[in-house]
């Protein structure tokens, strides 16, 4: 009986994470969109984490929604849209926000963006023509303006506010923590009505085609007796109890992490193995609520919260078609042969360069030469004495 029951809660558990993509939180779908031959040096990718939401007012709320708390996703787009792969508009699963306080996204929202360095606006015919220094000028205009657009939506699309983040500024290889931009009104673009944490990072938009980002779910469940959070969990729990790790979609469970995460594909190996999120939630990056149906999450642990969350990320990199070597090993192997043919090529001279050379002739010391001219004139008048 209560495996029947459970099996009908099923479709109930973690249902906020029902609307995630397995996929989403890369640019796998663009591997073969981009060879990486064109603007190699100009093209980024940058990978923007939402955590929450914050500071939202009662009045906004009320009008629109009429009720205690209610959902909110966010969309994101790249601003001007890129000329290979657009805007890329990417949105947040359903969060639920409190009444004048925000929301939380647990574990935390991970998006990414490509950019070649081109923007997707296309010339009139009536245009003149423009010069190549122009146009170059144009491009570092163009790059210098790239923003990220966020737009607020509750669960009937209706905009509920808007923000923009500049990323002009930001450097490959470079990452900014903890990055806090207001949420205006989209009606007058003035009236503060939040603030979203997030995330940035920027890296070769050649490196992140190669990767692949793993993400799951550890689930806990407090022990009143023990006074801990463990993994005793009840048997109406997702899994008949046996629910210590799920997928980031909240539908398949399992207790090891492998067994619930996606597989390492051919041709692919672990370049970062698993790395709990702490930036999101509480200091451990952990996120509580009342139970696993519930949509409500918080970041720090209330008197009600009996269960808690958190993301686990693994990152996996396609290995050199060509080597079928690591990211990284490749590198080493070409210097080694190419320090190996240098040295190959300088004992090759040497050896040219001493059978070619012209043998130097002895040195004569003037002393014993003397001595060695005075020893035959001295043989040769005895000899002509004999005689």
């Amino acid at each position: 009986m209560l495996s029947f029951i459970s099996y009908l809660r099923s479709g109930y558990y973690n249902r906020d994470l029902h609307e995630r993509e397995i996929d989403g939180s890369d640019l796998r779908i663009f591997t073969d969109h981009w060879d990486g031959s064109k603007n190699a040096n100009d093209s980024f990718a940058y990978g923007i984490d939402i955590y929450n939401c914050r500071g939202l007012k009662d009045s906004k709320t009320r009008r629109r929604c009429g009720q205690s708390y209610f959902k909110l996703r966010a969309e994101c787009s790249l601003f001007p849209p890129d000329e290979k792969f657009g805007d890329q508009t990417q949105a947040t699963c359903l969060s639920s926000v409190i009444q004048g306080v925000g929301c939380d996204w647990s574990p935390s929202e991970k998006m990414m963006f490509a950019y070649t360095g081109h923007d997707s606006s296309v010339q009139s015919p009536m245009a003149p023509v423009v010069s190549l220094k122009d146009s170059q000028g144009r491009r570092r205009t163009m790059h210098s303006a790239l923003r990220i657009k966020i737009v607020l939506k509750d669960s009937r699309d209706v905009v509920f506010g808007a923000a923009i983040v500049d990323i002009s500024d930001i450097k490959k290889n470079t990452k900014q923590r903890n990055v806090e931009v207001d949420i205006l009104d989209p009606t007058d673009g003035k009236t503060l009505e939040g603030r979203c944490k997030l995330h940035i990072e920027c890296f070769p938009l050649k490196d992140a085609l190669e990767r692949e980002i793993h993400q799951v779910v550890e689930l806990q469940r407090y022990n009143p007796l023990k006074r801990d959070w463990l993994d005793d969990f009840l048997y109406t729990d997702p899994n008949k109890g046996e629910c210590h790790f799920c997928s980031l979609d909240g539908k398949k469970y399992a207790d090891e992490i492998n067994t619930v995460s996606e597989p390492v594909k051919k041709g692919y190996y672990v370049e970062k193995d698993w790395t709990a999120e702490v930036a999101s939630g509480d200091p451990e990056g952990f996120s509580y609520a009342k139970s696993f149906m519930d949509t409500l999450w918080f970041s720090r642990k209330k008197k009600v919260c009996w269960v808690r969350r958190r993301g686990w990320v693994r990152i996996v990199r396609k290995l050199d078609p060509k080597t079928g070597l690591k990211h990284g090993e490749t590198e080493v192997k070409e210097s080694i042969e190419k320090k190996k043919k240098s040295d190959q090529k300088l004992a090759q001279k040497e050896q040219f360069e001493k059978l070619n050379s012209p043998k130097p002739k002895p040195k004569v010391n003037p002393l014993a030469a003397l001595q060695s001219e005075m020893a035959n004139s001295k043989k040769h008048a005895e000899q002509t004495n004999r005689l």
